[in-house]
């Protein structure tokens, strides 16, 4: 079970990005756009993703 599933974080829209590396490894990059259950904040959800081994970066972009 995933993160987003473990917080019954429902997932409307992902934009999915892979960048080749000089060295020929490549990072990706996700933007997801979520619905949060009414007694989540969103600095939950940051921080709760943030902790992933593999996640480097976690940015909020509110559209309103």
């Amino acid at each position: 079970m995933n993160y987003f599933e473990e917080n019954s974080i429902s997932i409307r829209n992902v934009n999915f990005r892979a960048n080749k590396t000089e060295d020929g490894s490549y990072t990706y990059t996700n933007v997801y756009e979520i619905k949060l259950p009414h007694d989540m904040r969103y600095i939950d959800v940051v921080e709760g993703i943030s902790s992933g081994e593999n996640i480097t970066k976690v940015q909020l972009i509110n559209l309103g």
